[in-house]
């Protein structure tokens, strides 16, 4: 089962003609993604397609592919178009029967990774005249809405609107521009502790870069998660202090 996009779903079908070097490959949902990008309904039909099929992957129905160069001369089959050499042979009904009644995965040692506290719910999203937001940006000279990928050129090179400043107060500087295409939150945040002293003797200048390469290594397991969650975050001792 291959999963090429949101509502693009392909099976590819192990037949006969597989022998011949021939694939065959069925299209389930070829319908466009930008139409519905992320929509729930779409969703839901990924779901359930995705369901359906996985609960068709059975023990009976498995091919298991192993490579090893222990195999050669001892195969007796041939690949057609590269001369791969190649043996089949059934799966062992007793490797089959311990497939179909396997022990529970806690007995293996193995679990379900703990859920991700940095992926943010959608409940608390704001966004502000989106549909105005997309529809000036996509209007030409004439007033008339049309398509942004049939734009001119000379509308193509208009100056996007810069950030607005909605806070300098001496302590903190802020701008604030909203996605107003795809209404995706995002936040660059840079924090900077002043220090004259971080690099004022070579040996400071030492402790400091130790400093940072300690923070990075302590912070790596539990910045995982959040480069999972499309986070990123960097720690820098500089001449000026510490940037966070």
């Amino acid at each position: 089962l291959y999963v090429a996009g949101p509502r693009r779903i392909a099976l590819r079908d192990i037949s006969e003609d597989d022998k011949k070097g021939e694939t065959t490959v069925k299209l389930l949902d070829t319908s466009e993604p930008r139409s519905q990008f992320s929509s729930n309904a779409q969703r839901e039909d990924a779901r359930r397609a995705v369901t359906n099929y996985a609960s068709k992957l059975k023990v009976n129905d498995v091919k298991v592919t192993v490579l090893s160069k222990t195999f050669e001369g001892k195969t007796s089959m041939s690949e057609r178009w590269y001369g791969t050499k190649y043996n089949i042979k059934p799966i062992k009904q007793a490797t089959l029967v311990r497939w179909s009644s396997p022990p529970l995965a806690s007995g293996m040692g193995i679990s379900l990774p703990r859920p991700n506290l940095f992926i943010p719910s959608e409940s608390g999203l704001r966004l502000k005249g989106k549909t105005k937001a997309v529809a000036e940006k996509n209007k030409n000279m004439n007033g008339k809405t049309i398509d942004a990928r049939k734009k001119t050129f000379e509308e193509r090179m208009v100056a996007a609107t810069p950030p607005a400043l909605i806070r300098d107060d001496g302590r903190w500087t802020v701008h604030f521009k909203q996605d107003d295409v795809f209404g995706k939150p995002k936040a660059f945040v840079i924090l900077q502790l002043s220090s004259k002293n971080t690099y004022d003797t070579p040996k400071k200048a030492v402790l400091g870069q130790l400093y940072e390469a300690c923070v990075t290594d302590r912070l790596e397991e539990y910045a995982y998660d959040a480069t999972l969650a499309d986070l990123s975050y960097n720690v820098q001792v500089l001449p000026r202090g510490v940037r966070l």
